[in-house]
């Protein structure tokens, strides 16, 4: 409750600046989206909301622009679709035969087998490859395919991948 009556204390002057640290800290699902809705139309608006999280979700629900930083040092200033592009496209795919020889395919990782004759692959796509590509090869050479999800990565993924290995836990 009291973060909710701060937050109101501070919007009811339609501030140019706004500045929030970890604001969705301690709160319910329902209050978070509640905060969620007062920020997106404070920005709305025209105020420009500068917020800390460590929750990646909550920066990928109302960031247009990034600053991540990993043991004080900045690691990243842009946008989601900057930072998303960093890592490479991601796939699972149902095949019945070895995907790694086709167009875009770094590597392929073979999953246990779900049905008989199809084995599932977690394929890792060489920078600057898109699912959809990858996709139309498939499509195109005749390469059977039983299931194709694409996965973007998340800005947690980029993070951590931004971060590098997580520190000893005794520093």
């Amino acid at each position: 409750m009291a973060q909710k009556v701060q937050l109101a204390t501070a919007l009811v002057n339609a501030p140019k600046l706004l500045l929030l640290d970890e604001p969705f800290s301690g709160l319910d699902p329902m209050n978070q989206v509640v905060l969620q809705d007062e920020i997106m139309a404070a920005a709305k608006a025209g105020s420009t909301i500068l917020f800390s999280t460590h929750v990646m979700e909550h920066a990928e629900r109302l960031c247009t622009r990034l600053i991540m930083l990993a043991c004080g040092q900045k690691v990243f200033d842009g946008s989601q679709e900057e930072a998303k592009a960093m890592l490479p496209g991601r796939v699972h795919l149902r095949a019945m035969s070895d995907p790694s020889s086709l167009l875009g395919v770094a590597t392929a990782e073979r999953m246990p087998a779900v049905e008989e004759g199809w084995t599932d692959w977690q394929i890792v796509l060489k920078p600057g490859a898109e699912p959809g590509d990858l996709l139309q090869t498939c499509v195109q050479t005749g390469f059977a395919l039983r299931n194709f999800e694409a996965h973007s990565a998340t800005l947690h993924d980029v993070f951590l991948n931004l971060a590098g290995p997580p520190q000893d836990a005794a520093r």
